[in-house]
């Protein structure tokens, strides 16, 4: 990612959460796989990964419905996640699944990153907040990411939730519903 790319995101991650404080969040629904947006998304941050020493692993069952969500903001939601896993992990494995859970579709993202400590949890979905582990100073951004993927899925219709063990790495899962929300 270039410079420009990366101060790009950041403006955009700062327009969002102003949309999302104004509640003017411009979701545009419609049913997508979101199977192929992630693998775009993987393809788009391979070279990243390989730069970490991080590999992504997809494994989706490919008979798994389409989100109905709008897809451009849960590309956002998903770069977002994919780009936390890789930036808080020193090498080894992102397992990334897609499935069917009931009228749901569940995406979720391991990695053997440093995780989060457990006192810092509550607090991942907060508005610019930065974990103060020890990779902290080595990746960028504003503490928005979690934020906004929050606001973003939850607008959806959807719940995303995260499990971390501190040197362990970090489980973070979000729902999208299959059907139009009535």
């Amino acid at each position: 990612e270039t410079e420009n790319l990366k101060a790009l995101r950041l403006i955009n991650d700062l327009l969002e959460a102003y949309r999302i404080e104004d509640r003017t969040l411009n979701l545009q629904p419609r049913p997508f796989s979101i199977i192929d947006v992630t693998k775009q998304i993987i393809n788009s941050f391979e070279f990243r990964a390989k730069k970490a020493n991080v590999k992504l692993l997809l494994v989706a069952n490919e008979n798994t419905p389409h989100a109905f969500a709008d897809p451009k903001k849960i590309q956002l939601v998903i770069e977002h996640l994919i780009d936390n896993a890789i930036s808080y992990s020193e090498g080894g494995e992102t397992s990334i699944s897609i499935e069917r859970k009931k009228s749901s579709v569940v995406w979720t993202a391991s990695d053997q990153g440093v995780g989060i400590p457990t006192a810092e949890l509550k607090q991942v979905f907060g508005k610019f907040f930065r974990s103060h582990n020890r990779m902290r100073y080595h990746t960028g951004g504003l503490g928005l990411g979690l934020y906004l993927s929050r606001e973003i899925i939850r607008a959806s219709g959807g719940n995303i939730n995260i499990r971390s063990i501190e040197g362990r790495g970090t489980t973070i899962w979000f729902t999208l519903p299959i059907n139009p929300m009535t």
